[in-house]
């Protein structure tokens, strides 16, 4: 986007207010004023009295950069003000004269024609900062955030043999990542520096730096006296001064504790400054010139015993409110042959300001006429003033968020009870949920398996999941020690899925789980001791994706154990059977019926289930009833019929009995041995 220059003729004024180009204010969103404390100050240094001319040249210029400190824009605008601060006298024939520059619109050199000001009147011309893009900084300003938490380690993944890269990574502010973890506090530092990189002093430095209301207990360290206070949502800090080439520093600590996952921001920072005395384009007031109600004269006395000899002299009189300052004053004949009077005033020269009320007059020369002496005389004056020049610069960098780290793990055993002293298989799951704001990047899951307890055989295909996909073994790499199968000893599980975070993008999306599943083996449990599985996982986040190319990587680490109260119990219980299995035989009414009585006793403090019996009785005997459900098979080749029964359970310590009748049909003569020798079970 270019901007017109305005040539000398558009800047051309007739009375009245004038305005060139878009107001300053309107321009910027700055409401321009005059500064009357200041004028007063000027006014009455210079000259003594509550009016003046007064030319105030403002500049205000605009940065705005992102969070790594590249520049997104700069806008700028000017004015240049001249204001007739009289009650009661007019100017007029103004002109003004400036130097301009290559970062404004308007042409300069030529003397611009603002023509009168009427009492208490002001004309403004207006213009804009252009080349934006060939103006260098002034203030560099640096932020640096640490986040003081021993649970986020800086951990670097490199070869043994790329030792010579740590001092190689390159990281770009807009890349890095801040973490804090949720539903903790965390303890956060803020280093400001501010350095002037321009040659000139910078002035009236407001620093303010917002915080969102969920940060407390801020306290900050400066290395130098400065006015800090905090004010609502923000901190503002004041620096008096900053010379070419100086810096200072304020350290912020603030404290978090991030819930329901809400969006927190580092904070905007907000600095204006001030350029001292000077303008930021370099465009200077050279000079404004102006008439107002003065008086000069010559007198010519004859001389009272001298005929025809005269005396004479200048008289300059200021009857206005201005300060007037006499440039030169030429006197001569009508033919301007003979020069009487030819006085030029250097600027220092303190003669040369007459204020309002004063006069000057000149040193007296002597003409001899006989008619009265007539003269031709040129007087350039005009009327004093005073210049204000005035830099605003204002710097807006955005904010950058900080990433919420929340890790949720699971783990199921698939027996919460097993026998002692025998082996058992039982499946293991792990779960685990990335409940932040960020991708994981690499994650590792350590587990350790305790005495009598053997890790999974097979460390090719374990069963890890996601929602979107089930993991091949390139993407993770299982490791075991002791590399034995010694169940005296503990071992040491480690699953790491997307080492190096080369094969996958992520390890675990953002509201993604993993899901771990292997085998473990018991090795003769002991009752007596008590097992524990302790799981911890260390989840790793890279610390900048804007690095050199190189096996170098640096990530945020992270270290989440499992909680006491979730880890999974597994009872070792350490049960006895003890069963009794009693037969008896019972004479009927008749002499040809009998009943059979088995009674099974559980003596052991377990349940018993499935308990199956099986009796033989002669194929002479015909059964009549029993008082459970039964199972009769036809009589084998030795001419015994099996009767089987199953019981489903037995309660610790109870009983079951089971009865059945039986009749001799044969007529033969019965040995009751018979009926005694064949009950298995």
């Amino acid at each position: 986007m270019g901007f017109k220059k305005i040539n000398k003729e558009e800047l051309e004024t007739k009375s009245g207010p004038c305005f060139i180009g878009m107001p300053l204010r309107r321009a910027l969103g700055k409401d321009l004023q005059i500064d009357v404390e200041s004028l007063e100050a000027k006014q009455g240094h210079s000259m003594g009295t509550s009016s003046n001319i007064f030319i105030k040249n403002e500049e205000v210029l605009e940065f705005q950069y992102d969070y790594a400190g590249k520049r997104k824009s700069l806008t700028g605008a000017g004015n240049i003000l001249i204001s007739n601060m009289s009650d009661k006298d007019r100017i007029w024939d103004a002109k003004l004269k400036f130097s301009g520059s290559e970062f404004i619109n308007i042409e300069a050199g030529d003397d611009v024609h603002l023509g009168i000001f009427e009492p208490n009147s002001t004309k403004t011309i207006n213009y804009e900062i252009i080349n934006t893009n060939e103006i260098d900084d002034m203030l560099e300003i640096t932020e640096e955030i640490e986040v003081m938490n021993e649970e986020i380690e800086l951990y670097q993944d490199r070869p043994q043999d790329s030792e010579d890269l740590v001092n190689k990574i390159i990281s770009s502010e807009e890349d890095k990542k801040f973490l804090l973890l949720q539903g903790k506090e965390n303890r956060i530092k803020f280093t400001i520096i501010l350095e002037n990189i321009s040659p000139h002093a910078l002035e009236n430095i407001k620093f303010k730096k917002q915080f969102s209301k969920s940060f407390f207990g801020l306290q900050w360290e400066s290395q130098i006296h400065t006015n800090i206070d905090v004010k609502g949502d923000s901190l503002n800090w004041t620096v008096s001064e900053l010379r070419p080439g100086a810096g200072v520093r304020l350290i912020i600590y603030a404290k978090i504790i991030p819930k329901n996952k809400e969006a927190i921001r580092t904070g905007k920072i907000e600095i204006s400054y001030n350029l001292k005395e000077r303008n930021f384009s370099g465009t200077e007031i050279e000079e404004f010139s102006a008439y107002s109600h003065a008086m000069h004269a010559i007198h010519k006395i004859e001389e009272e015993d001298n005929p025809n000899h005269w005396q004479c002299l200048f008289k300059f009189e200021n009857h206005c409110d201005f300060p007037i300052k006499l440039k030169s004053i030429l006197v001569s004949d009508k033919s301007k042959s003979n020069t009487y009077l030819d006085l030029n005033f250097d600027p220092s020269n303190k003669e040369r300001i007459i204020l309002p009320g004063g006069k000057f007059l000149s040193d007296k020369w002597k003409i001899i006429d006989k008619d009265e002496p007539k003269f031709s005389r040129k007087i350039e004056y005009s009327i004093d003033y005073d210049v204000q020049q005035k830099s605003t610069i204002s710097t807006q960098i955005d904010d950058y968020k900080f990433e919420l780290v929340d890790v949720e793990i699971k783990k199921d055993i698939s027996k919460e009870e097993i026998k002692s002293f025998e082996e058992s298989e039982l499946n293991s799951k792990v779960i685990i949920k990335n409940m932040g704001t960020i991708p994981i990047d690499s994650i590792l899951i350590k587990e350790m398996i305790p005495k009598n307890f053997l890790p999974p055989e097979d460390l090719v295909n374990l069963k890890i999941k996601s929602s979107k996909k089930t993991f091949k073994p390139d993407d993770y790499h299982v490791l075991i020690e002791p590399k034995d199968n010694d169940p005296a000893k503990e071992h040491i599980l480690e699953v790491r899925i997307n080492p190096s975070n080369n094969h996958l993008k992520h390890a675990i999306s953002v509201n993604d789980f993993i899901e771990l599943e292997y085998t473990i083996k018991a090795v003769n449990p002991d009752n007596t001791l008590k097992y524990d599985f302790p799981l911890e996982i260390e989840s790793y986040y890279m610390k900048s994706t804007n690095g050199i190319q190189s096996d170098l990587k640096e990530y945020y680490r992270i270290n989440t154990q499992l909680d006491q109260s979730e880890k999974p119990n597994i009872k070792i219980s350490h049960r006895r059977r003890k069963i009794t299995i009693e037969k008896e035989i019972f004479p009927g009414k008749n002499m040809d019926e009998f009943s059979i009585s088995i009674t099974v006793k559980n003596l052991s403090n377990i349940e018993i289930k499935n308990v199956d019996l099986s009796d033989n009785f002669p194929d002479t005997f015909k059964l009549i009833s029993s008082n459970v459900e039964k199972k009769l098979e036809k009589p084998n080749k030795d001419g015994f019929y099996t009767i089987s029964f199953v019981i489903d359970k037995i309660l610790p310590y109870q009983e079951k009995e089971i009865t059945y009748y039986l009749k001799n049909e044969s007529g033969k003569q019965i040995q009751y041995s018979e009926l005694e020798s064949y009950l298995y079970g």
